[in-house]
């Protein structure tokens, strides 16, 4: 996804599509994902080796802009360590993606309460939830997740959670 290959008219209709731990995706790489990808369902893009920042940015750009199709089709989503990822790139991907049913966010590091409050208003069919090290993630956040989803898989690994938040 680095090279010319970025347009290659085959690709269009991808479903799936796992970068997981690439060196080369390269930030023409990522508008190609977020601007020609729309039939994604599944994106894998766990720690990259480069920091996402400003591909985050086209990514929060393209969510944010309602006429962009990308993540109408998402059902899984794995952001895991991509340090570009903050609550407001959260909110435009739960408003994004009504379909979501996994998303992992751990290690992203500005995740907070307004993450969860926006996941548990937008994302009310999420299946599998992955905030590990979200140590701002609190009981209020947690348990509006819990209460407004149908999650059955969920690591909090690293959160300050209580257990009455579980109960």
């Amino acid at each position: 996804l680095a090279g010319d290959g970025l347009g290659t008219p085959g690709l269009t209709n991808l479903r799936a599509l796992d970068i997981s731990h690439s060196t080369s995706v390269g930030d023409r790489g990522v508008i190609f994902i977020v601007r020609g990808l729309g039939q994604l369902e599944h994106l894998d893009m766990e720690e990259c080796g480069q920091d996402l920042t400003f591909a985050s940015k086209i990514i929060l750009e393209e969510l944010s802009n309602s006429s962009g199709k990308f993540g109408g089709n998402m059902k899984y989503l794995n952001l895991r360590g991509c340090r570009g990822v903050s609550d407001k790139g959260v909110m435009a991907i739960a408003r994004a993606t009504a379909k979501l049913k996994h998303l992992n966010l751990s290690h992203c590091g500005g995740i907070t309460d307004g993450s969860a409050f926006s996941l548990a208003r937008h994302c009310r069919g999420l299946e599998a939830l992955s905030i590990e090290g979200a140590s701002k993630v609190s009981d209020r956040g947690l348990g509006a997740i819990c209460r407004n989803t149908k999650l059955n898989l969920l690591n909090i690994g690293g959160c300050n959670i209580s257990r009455t938040s579980l109960m």
